[in-house]
Protein backbone atom coordinates (compact mmCIF):
# COMPACT_ATOMS: atom_id res chain seq x y z
CA UNK A 1 0.00 0.00 0.00
CA UNK A 2 1.30 3.42 -0.94
CA UNK A 3 1.72 5.76 2.03
CA UNK A 4 2.17 9.40 1.04
CA UNK A 5 5.02 11.36 2.61
CA UNK A 6 4.17 13.36 5.70
CA UNK A 7 4.19 17.14 5.69
CA UNK A 8 7.12 18.23 7.82
CA UNK A 9 6.95 21.16 10.21
CA UNK A 10 10.42 21.51 11.62
CA UNK A 11 11.37 17.90 12.30
CA UNK A 12 7.86 16.80 13.29
CA UNK A 13 5.54 14.91 10.94
CA UNK A 14 2.08 16.52 10.88
CA UNK A 15 -1.01 14.44 10.14
CA UNK A 16 -4.33 16.12 9.50
CA UNK A 17 -7.39 13.84 9.84
CA UNK A 18 -7.62 13.60 6.05
CA UNK A 19 -3.94 12.71 5.61
CA UNK A 20 -4.06 10.20 8.44
CA UNK A 21 -6.64 8.17 6.50
CA UNK A 22 -3.74 7.01 4.30
CA UNK A 23 -2.33 5.12 7.28
CA UNK A 24 -5.20 2.63 7.29
CA UNK A 25 -3.83 -0.83 7.93
CA UNK A 26 -4.05 -3.66 5.42
CA UNK A 27 -6.57 -5.27 7.75
CA UNK A 28 -9.21 -2.77 8.80
CA UNK A 29 -10.05 -4.86 11.83
CA UNK A 30 -8.95 -2.88 14.86
CA UNK A 31 -9.67 -3.34 18.55
CA UNK A 32 -9.17 -1.10 21.57
CA UNK A 33 -6.11 -1.91 23.66
CA UNK A 34 -7.32 -3.11 27.06
CA UNK A 35 -5.51 -2.43 30.32
CA UNK A 36 -4.38 1.12 29.52
CA UNK A 37 -3.78 3.39 32.49
CA UNK A 38 -2.60 6.96 32.95
CA UNK A 39 0.70 7.08 34.86
CA UNK A 40 1.19 10.89 34.80
CA UNK A 41 -0.76 13.98 33.76
CA UNK A 42 -0.68 17.76 33.90
CA UNK A 43 -3.46 17.69 36.49
CA UNK A 44 -7.12 16.91 36.89
CA UNK A 45 -10.22 18.27 38.58
CA UNK A 46 -11.15 15.81 41.32
CA UNK A 47 -14.90 15.65 41.02
CA UNK A 48 -16.75 12.34 40.96
CA UNK A 49 -16.78 12.23 37.17
CA UNK A 50 -13.28 13.64 36.39
CA UNK A 51 -10.30 11.34 36.75
CA UNK A 52 -7.59 10.44 34.22
CA UNK A 53 -8.30 6.72 34.63
CA UNK A 54 -11.94 7.29 33.60
CA UNK A 55 -10.77 7.89 30.03
CA UNK A 56 -10.58 4.12 29.59
CA UNK A 57 -13.78 3.08 31.42
CA UNK A 58 -15.99 3.04 28.30
CA UNK A 59 -18.48 5.54 29.75
CA UNK A 60 -19.45 8.83 28.08
CA UNK A 61 -20.37 10.55 31.38
CA UNK A 62 -16.90 10.38 32.95
CA UNK A 63 -13.58 11.68 31.63
CA UNK A 64 -10.58 13.95 32.14
CA UNK A 65 -10.57 17.69 32.74
CA UNK A 66 -7.63 19.85 33.73
CA UNK A 67 -8.23 22.58 36.30
CA UNK A 68 -9.28 25.94 34.80
CA UNK A 69 -6.18 27.94 33.98
CA UNK A 70 -5.50 31.58 33.14
CA UNK A 71 -1.85 31.02 32.11
CA UNK A 72 -0.97 28.50 29.43
CA UNK A 73 1.06 25.51 30.54
CA UNK A 74 2.05 22.11 29.20
CA UNK A 75 -1.00 19.82 29.18
CA UNK A 76 -0.25 16.13 28.82
CA UNK A 77 -1.11 12.51 29.59
CA UNK A 78 1.44 9.71 29.93
CA UNK A 79 -0.10 6.29 29.37
CA UNK A 80 1.04 2.75 30.01
CA UNK A 81 -0.57 0.64 27.29
CA UNK A 82 0.45 -2.66 28.83
CA UNK A 83 1.30 -4.05 25.39
CA UNK A 84 3.94 -4.07 22.67
CA UNK A 85 1.53 -4.21 19.72
CA UNK A 86 1.58 -1.21 17.38
CA UNK A 87 -0.94 1.52 18.11
CA UNK A 88 -2.62 2.21 14.75
CA UNK A 89 -5.30 4.71 15.71
CA UNK A 90 -6.37 7.12 18.46
CA UNK A 91 -9.98 8.04 19.20
CA UNK A 92 -11.15 10.79 21.60
CA UNK A 93 -14.73 11.58 22.60
CA UNK A 94 -15.39 15.31 23.00
CA UNK A 95 -17.75 16.64 25.66
CA UNK A 96 -21.25 17.98 25.02
CA UNK A 97 -20.41 21.67 25.48
CA UNK A 98 -19.25 24.51 23.28
CA UNK A 99 -17.37 22.63 20.53
CA UNK A 100 -14.36 24.94 20.75
CA UNK A 101 -14.03 25.05 24.54
CA UNK A 102 -11.97 22.37 26.14
CA UNK A 103 -10.83 20.30 23.15
CA UNK A 104 -7.31 20.50 21.67
CA UNK A 105 -6.82 21.69 18.12
CA UNK A 106 -3.42 19.99 17.97
CA UNK A 107 -1.67 17.19 19.83
CA UNK A 108 1.63 15.37 19.70
CA UNK A 109 1.96 11.64 20.29
CA UNK A 110 5.27 10.17 21.44
CA UNK A 111 6.10 6.56 22.18
CA UNK A 112 8.70 5.06 24.53
CA UNK A 113 10.04 1.57 25.09
CA UNK A 114 10.95 2.54 28.65
CA UNK A 115 9.18 5.09 30.81
CA UNK A 116 10.47 8.61 30.06
CA UNK A 117 12.54 7.72 26.95
CA UNK A 118 10.28 9.53 24.47
CA UNK A 119 10.78 9.24 20.71
CA UNK A 120 10.20 12.01 18.15
CA UNK A 121 6.58 13.17 18.11
CA UNK A 122 3.87 12.71 15.52
CA UNK A 123 1.67 15.82 15.40
CA UNK A 124 -2.08 15.42 14.86
CA UNK A 125 -4.45 18.24 13.90
CA UNK A 126 -8.17 18.57 14.62
CA UNK A 127 -9.94 19.93 11.56
CA UNK A 128 -13.57 20.44 12.60
CA UNK A 129 -14.43 20.77 16.28
CA UNK A 130 -17.76 19.22 17.12
CA UNK A 131 -19.12 18.47 20.57
CA UNK A 132 -20.14 14.97 21.63
CA UNK A 133 -18.51 13.05 18.83
CA UNK A 134 -15.54 10.77 18.32
CA UNK A 135 -12.45 12.39 16.83
CA UNK A 136 -10.15 9.86 15.20
CA UNK A 137 -6.62 9.87 13.84
CA UNK A 138 -4.57 7.10 12.25
CA UNK A 139 -0.96 6.63 13.34
CA UNK A 140 2.03 5.09 11.58
CA UNK A 141 2.08 2.12 14.02
CA UNK A 142 3.76 3.23 17.24
CA UNK A 143 5.41 0.18 18.86
CA UNK A 144 5.85 0.88 22.55
CA UNK A 145 4.32 0.17 25.92
CA UNK A 146 4.26 3.90 26.80
CA UNK A 147 2.63 6.84 25.05
CA UNK A 148 2.71 10.54 25.85
CA UNK A 149 0.03 12.86 24.50
CA UNK A 150 0.82 16.59 24.58
CA UNK A 151 -2.09 18.94 23.88
CA UNK A 152 -1.94 22.40 22.29
CA UNK A 153 -4.21 25.21 21.11
CA UNK A 154 -7.11 24.74 23.51
CA UNK A 155 -9.62 27.57 23.04
CA UNK A 156 -10.14 30.01 25.89
CA UNK A 157 -13.51 30.82 27.38
CA UNK A 158 -14.86 34.39 27.29
CA UNK A 159 -13.45 35.15 30.75
CA UNK A 160 -9.93 34.27 29.53
CA UNK A 161 -9.60 30.85 31.19
CA UNK A 162 -9.16 27.50 29.52
CA UNK A 163 -9.51 23.90 30.53
CA UNK A 164 -8.82 20.75 28.55
CA UNK A 165 -11.45 18.05 28.71
CA UNK A 166 -12.68 15.00 26.88
CA UNK A 167 -14.74 12.02 27.92
CA UNK A 168 -13.03 8.92 26.51
CA UNK A 169 -9.80 7.82 24.90
CA UNK A 170 -9.25 4.69 22.84
CA UNK A 171 -5.93 3.38 21.56
CA UNK A 172 -6.54 0.90 18.76
CA UNK A 173 -4.37 -1.93 17.53
CA UNK A 174 -4.79 -4.41 14.70
CA UNK A 175 -6.63 -7.64 15.41
CA UNK A 176 -4.25 -10.55 14.97
CA UNK A 177 -5.97 -13.75 13.88
CA UNK A 178 -4.55 -16.93 15.36
CA UNK A 179 -5.21 -19.99 13.19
Amino acid sequence: MYIPPLELVGSEPVLTPRESEHFATVSTRLRPVSGCRVIASSGCHRYGYWNEQYLFDGRADTGWCTPSRTRSQSEFLEISTGCQTPIQRIRMLSRAINPEAGFPKRMQVRSAKAEGEWQAPVTLQSSQLTSTCWHEWSLPGLHAPYLRLDFFDVARRQEGKYFLQFMALELLTEVIDVD
